[in-house]
């Protein structure tokens, strides 16, 4: 047998073996999903906003946060001036006349989100530290949502939310409308075995004993809230997501803006797996992290870049020698690429078997999270939903590909 046909298989194997290991976690949990419950007894909060040019954004923040159902005295807001170029800070300012015992600003040099973090960390008063981005908005009661995770599970260090795209409003923000939704239900399936890696900056918590205990953010790191989670869990911290707690986000509207953030996404991945490489299959030391996070995380990025290289590989040995000796032929044409698919090989069952898992592991996210508006066939939703499973993640391992080589070249700060 050929390294190829290998190659195949293996993808096979992996693609269907997480999408039953997947599907068989929700067929236990699934009516565990909304079951969190409000805090009853409420405790300071300090809110961490970091904000660099964001004065577009950073008053419909601050008002999200000021309307929540939550007590406002149980409420501290700290909002971070990151050298902001614009009139962020001026808005800030704004706000702070209004509600001078609630809101505190730190204007400091353009030096980073994790650094702004951590100098807001400083000088938190509060029991749990909040996290919101400056383009993010609370629905009214996600906090109180969040701190009951807290008051029923004891034991938990940090829980995240329940992020939605604000406005869908293109193709684009649609299919990032489903990656989020899927990501959602695969982060809410890793909590049922302790493995959530990541506390996204739109709306996490954290026990403020437990995020200075492990050093606060780290500032060398671009994506922050991937490395925190996973050094949370490396020290034995647990993770939740409430669902019932939901935040709203301002997604990339255009091509550019979406793959200039998820290559800094990607870059800062692969920043954080090169920090724990070490605790591959090493559970007594790094706990989950090294016995299901890294390997999973690392398979991930190892099944991307594999799929890519087949596709490139089968486009370069075939279809360009196909397309060639057509033309030389004098053919009436070349093969179209609905022929081309079409041939029966191994690649072609390749691709239908590996099409059929993602539209069920989509179709089963999309309804484990009630994100039902894609099933509407009247409004598109089916051509959405194939458009994500074939052009719209055929980006992401080149947007990999870039995020590594910026790693590795030194030149991921932007």
């Amino acid at each position: 047998m050929g390294l190829l046909p290998l190659m195949y298989y293996f993808f096979i194997i992996c693609t269907i073996y997480f999408t039953i290991f997947f599907s068989l976690i929700y067929i236990e949990t699934y009516d565990l999903y909304y079951n969190d419950k409000p805090a009853k007894n409420e405790k300071l909060i300090s809110i961490l906003i970091p904000a660099y040019n964001e004065g577009k954004n950073v008053e419909e923040s601050i008002k999200s946060i000021l309307n929540s159902d939550y007590s406002k005295d149980k409420i501290e807001i700290i909002a971070i001036n990151d050298g902001s170029t614009d009139n962020t800070l001026n808005i800030l300012k704004s706000w702070q006349k209004k509600y001078p015992k609630i809101i505190k600003i730190i204007n400091q040099e353009n030096q980073g989100k994790a650094v702004a973090l951590n100098n807001g960390l400083k000088i938190a008063k509060g029991e749990f530290i909040g996290v919101v981005d400056a383009d993010s908005f609370l629905d009214k009661n996600a906090l109180k949502m969040i701190m009951g995770v807290f008051e029923n599970h004891p034991d938990t260090s940090a829980v995240t939310s329940n992020i939605q795209i604000k406005q869908k409003d293109n193709f684009l923000r649609k299919m990032q409308d489903i990656e989020y939704t899927t990501i959602l239900w695969v982060r809410k399936l890793l909590q049922f075995i302790g493995a959530i890696y990541v506390t996204p900056g739109p709306l996490s918590v954290y026990k403020a004993s437990v995020l200075r205990k492990v050093g606060g953010f780290d500032e060398k790191n671009i994506t922050e809230d991937i490395e925190i989670g996973w050094r949370l869990l490396s020290q034995g911290h647990k993770i939740r997501i409430c669902l019932n707690a939901v935040v709203y986000t301002n997604a990339p509207k255009k091509l550019k803006e979406w793959w200039r953030q998820r290559v800094r996404w990607s870059a800062g991945g692969y920043q954080t797996a090169l920090k724990y490489k070490e605790s591959l299959f090493k559970h007594k030391k790094y706990g989950i992290v090294g016995k299901f996070v890294f390997p999973f995380f690392s398979l991930s990025f190892i099944i991307s870049l594999l799929g890519f290289s087949i596709v490139i590989y089968r486009f370069i040995t075939e279809s360009i020698p196909r397309i060639y000796y057509s033309i030389i032929a004098r053919f009436a044409k070349p093969p179209s690429v609905i022929e081309y698919v079409t041939i029966p090989n191994s690649f072609t069952f390749f691709g239908i078997l590996l099409l059929v898992a993602s539209i069920v592991y989509t179709t089963i996210s999309l309804l484990g999270i009630k994100n039902k508006r894609y099933f509407n066939l009247n409004k598109g939703g089916v051509l959405i939903i194939l458009a994500t499973l074939t052009f719209y993640l055929s980006l992401f391992p080149i947007v990999l590909i870039q995020g590594i080589y910026r790693v590795n070249k030194g030149v991921w700060k932007w």
